[in-house]
């Protein structure tokens, strides 16, 4: 639509990527290479029917501002808005799975992540402007997401989450204090590294800390370190 600068997809299936498509066995409609509106779009609509957004699909839609997901889409692929014009984004229920990477937008400023996304990419919101960030109960895997978010100042972290992967912090400079929960077991050698946190409480229930020479290397405003766990079975990576 024109008028409203709105793309709308309809079918089924897997959308195309903007190099070419993939293999919709003729379900999806051919929209042809909808790169040349990448500076018009603000709006993408994606009907009922499709299942998933392919990787790369709106890659440097600049104008884009809002994305209306059907209830049938389960996997957004990697970069699939990477360097779009988003300030905003839902993630909902229905959509288990979102590649790497597929947030990076640098005027992204809200993420809302509903109960029922199961995984989560590397690097999804990294180099954003969010503040906030409050991960689901419902995933199942821990990947770090934040590196290099300037205005970050809060990560809510879910109390079944187990394992603390590395650069969850990296180039944060505002975050400058985390709660990790107690479910926490693992955490791995880099996990604090190129922080700004000022304190660190390690909780009661981990058994395997990261090697300490880089578990907090090059941390920035580092005072204090609480280990509260007397479970610790292995130190190292």
């Amino acid at each position: 639509d024109v008028e409203t600068k709105t793309l709308t997809f309809t079918g089924y299936g897997k959308t195309g990527t903007l190099s070419g498509w993939d293999d919709m066995h003729g379900s999806v409609q051919d929209c042809g290479d909808w790169y040349v509106l990448r500076e018009t779009v603000e709006k993408l609509v994606f009907s009922e029917g499709i299942t998933e957004i392919a990787n790369s699909a709106f890659k440097g839609f600049v104008k884009l501002k809002e994305v209306e997901f059907s209830s049938t889409i389960t996997t957004i692929d990697d970069e699939a808005f990477l360097g779009s014009g988003l300030e905003k984004i839902t993630i909902p229920s229905t959509i288990k799975k979102v590649g790497c990477e597929v947030f990076i937008c640098p005027e992204l400023k809200e993420v809302v992540i509903e109960e029922g996304v199961e995984k989560i990419g590397m690097y999804t919101f990294a180099w954003t402007d969010i503040e906030e960030l409050t991960l689901p109960k419902s995933l199942k895997e821990w990947q770090p997401l934040t590196s290099y978010c300037e205005e970050l100042k809060t990560i809510n972290f879910p109390d079944n989450m187990e394992v603390l992967m590395n650069e969850w912090f990296d180039y944060c400079p505002k975050l400058r204090k985390v709660k990790l929960p107690k479910s926490i077991k693992c955490i791995q050698s880099g996990a604090f590294e190129a922080s700004y946190l000022e304190s660190i409480t390690i909780p009661e229930n981990v058994e395997i800390l990261g090697d300490g020479g880089s578990l907090f290397l090059s941390t920035k405003k580092l005072k204090k370190v609480v280990i509260k766990s007397k479970k610790i079975k292995k130190v190292g990576p």
